[in-house]
């Protein structure tokens, strides 16, 4: 496998001008515990940033102090879609601490320059801050992995990465495809995002991200932080990664779907799940060299597919 290129949009001129984010903050609304059986409030949050727009949730994480954060996008009406989280109270009530009336909007103020983004993952720190995954696509096409943190008030955390943010290309192709579908954070810190890249027109493998705590690429992680897993051991074929967990070890379990097919017979996607070692390399004590394709095969083309990980007390799968 070669060494990948990254590429951050960020210093790559992709972002010109400044990113800029407003957002007005209310005193913080302190949080109780409700009894066990508690019916929360129904509370459909729409952002309605277009009256005939949608707003999609694809993750959420529950805080120390009980308020529950989720995480998705919402359509702007005029064909960007736009990085949304909000947070809530025990009580199901949107907490108004947050951001602006307990909403963020596009943190990184990229609509108006012809951005889309999107929330896949969404994880809580210990102090409250939160740590959101997911990926970014550019006016000419190409789609980045995208990293960012909030502060426990739901403003761009400029501590991390580069002034919040980071994206992350692999480099392969000129409109490449990369993103993350999957986010982890180990006992250290470091910020583990799992997804897919494109390699080859055709040819997507799964690619697994570590961040340093502060939102930097890990040097010691794969290829200057990225490593690429491609299970098409018969040449190029579509790998893609929908889950992460990161065992009590260290290592790294990444899960998702291939289109490979270990005995021939009909073109269908089968499980695909990969152990790392903590250095990014493939994990060669686990399955098939690191590699572990699992199939149903209850006919026809009926696809196999992945979305979650996690692991037990006994570090299994």
């Amino acid at each position: 496998m070669s060494a990948p290129r990254s590429r951050c949009l960020h210093d790559a001129r992709r972002l010109a001008g400044t990113l800029a984010l407003g957002l007005a903050l209310a005193a913080p609304l302190a949080a109780s515990e409700p009894p066990d059986g508690t019916v929360l409030l129904a509370n459909y949050s729409a952002f309605d940033l277009d009256a005939n727009a949608g707003d999609v949730v694809t993750a959420a994480d529950v805080a120390p102090d009980g308020k529950l954060v989720v995480a998705g996008y919402a359509h702007d009406g005029a064909n960007l879609w736009v990085l949304v989280v909000s947070r809530y109270l025990t009580n199901g009530q949107l907490d108004t601490s947050f951001g602006n009336g307990g909403r963020v909007v596009d943190p990184l103020a990229v609509v108006g320059l012809g951005y889309s983004t999107y929330a896949r993952a969404v994880k809580v720190l210990a102090d409250g801050r939160i740590v959101v995954g997911g990926s970014i696509t550019a006016p000419f096409g190409v789609t980045a992995m995208l990293a960012l943190r909030l502060t426990a008030g739901g403003a761009l955390d400029t501590s991390f990465a580069s002034g919040g943010f980071i994206t992350v290309n692999y480099g392969f192709e000129a409109n490449e495809v990369d993103e993350a579908n999957a986010m982890a954070i180990d006992r250290s810190g470091r910020i583990v995002l799992a997804g897919s890249i494109d390699v080859t027109p055709g040819n997507r493998d799964i690619g697994v991200v570590r961040l340093t705590p502060s939102g930097q690429l890990d040097a010691n992680f794969g290829f200057g932080g990225l490593v690429e897993v491609a299970f098409d051991y018969s040449g190029p074929d579509l790998d893609l990664g929908f889950g992460v967990a990161i065992k009590a070890s260290g290592k790294i379990v990444v899960g998702g779907t291939t289109r490979y097919q270990t005995g021939g017979g009909t073109l269908s996607f089968n499980f695909a799940i990969a152990q790392l070692l903590s250095d990014g390399s493939l994990d060669g004590g686990f399955g098939n060299g690191g590699r572990q394709i699992a199939a149903f095969d209850h006919g026809g083309t009926n696809n196999d597919i992945i979305r979650a990980v996690a692991v037990d007390d006994r570090d299994r799968i």
